[in-house]
């Protein structure tokens, strides 16, 4: 999703921004993993039954956006100034070109429980509603930690020389493209180990016997540990 102020930018320029800020928060997240599961249900009584699923998890790929914020202001002059600041975590992203061995990722673990109920109060209806993928993975392999910091990670854009454009002059391009692709350019360190929730979902559901299903209503939830 493109935030608001960053839309407006690209629509309509910078001009209604002079003398403002325009604010972005970007963030994306990625989580490979694979699961072990075992499961029960019950029938407590003859129109109410229950269950659940504990699942073992193994992960060997993630990408956390802890925190991330760009700003860019628009000066009297029309000039630009841009700056970030930005902490995304991974985990078996940095060594992917090594050769794979499973026994690495047997650190990364987690555990995650699925629940779910379903009753009948009619004979011809049925509701139903379950919570899935409750629980986070703790990433202790290969992590690494990629930062900028909003004093640091910060260009003034003054506009461009069309003149040396229209020449042709493929330098001056590139040094501008340079210049900016320094400022803004990550810091990686090697990181600690950190954890991540899975994206929790509740979901509920109406069916109708001898009809087509009713559309089911579903939310998404996230948290983070």
């Amino acid at each position: 999703m493109i935030p608001k102020d960053a839309m407006s930018l690209l629509i309509n320029g910078n001009a209604p921004y002079v003398g403002q800020t325009a604010s972005f928060a970007p963030a994306g997240d990625m989580q490979l993993f694979w699961e072990n599961a075992v499961g029960v249900g019950v029938s407590l009584t003859e129109n109410l039954s229950v269950g659940a699923r504990v699942k073992l998890l193994r992960g060997f790929m993630n990408v956390n956006t802890a925190s991330a914020n760009a700003t860019v202001s628009v000066a009297d002059n029309y000039n630009l100034t841009m700056a970030a600041d930005m902490n995304v975590q991974t985990s078996g992203i940095h060594g992917i070109d090594d050769k794979f061995k499973l026994s690495n990722y047997s650190g990364n673990t987690g555990v995650g429980v699925d629940l779910g109920a379903t009753f009948k109060p009619l004979d011809k209806l049925t509701l139903a509603a379950s919570l899935v993928d409750i629980g986070a993975i703790k990433w202790k392999y290969d992590t690494y930690q990629y930062s900028l910091d909003k004093s640091k990670a910060t260009y003034t854009f003054e506009g461009v020389d069309a003149g040396k454009l229209m020449e042709g002059n493929s330098k001056y391009g590139k040094n501008l493209s340079d210049s900016i692709q320094k400022k803004f350019k990550p810091e990686e360190k090697q990181g600690s180990s950190y954890s991540t929730a899975l994206p929790a979902k509740a979901i509920r559901e109406r069916r109708l016997h001898g009809s087509e299903k009713l559309p089911r209503g579903r939310c998404t939830l996230r948290r983070k540990i």
